[in-house]
């Protein structure tokens, strides 16, 4: 089932009025990025610290990935990440 767990995840972002794409990101875009997140059926939201060996400018879990972990976890009943 491709997809499953980043349509859930866009869907509890939309509802909560984040805006939200799916993208490739360039190295600027993600260096840019005060947040990131990855998402799998298996983990749910995983909030990302450091990529390339660079830490994001918002300690993981930040308020997006809270934001979207509780979400996940009210829809589907388990934890992420």
């Amino acid at each position: 089932l491709p997809g499953v767990a980043r349509a859930l995840v866009m869907e509890i972002a939309a509802e909560a009025g984040v805006p939200c794409r799916e993208a490739h990101l360039t190295e600027a875009e993600w260096r840019a990025a005060p947040e990131l997140v990855l998402t799998n059926a298996v983990r749910g939201v995983v909030a990302v610290a450091v990529v390339d060996g660079v830490e994001l400018p918002v300690p993981a879990p930040g308020p997006l990935a809270r934001l979207l972990a509780d979400g996940w976890r009210a829809r589907t009943g388990w934890a992420a990440g």
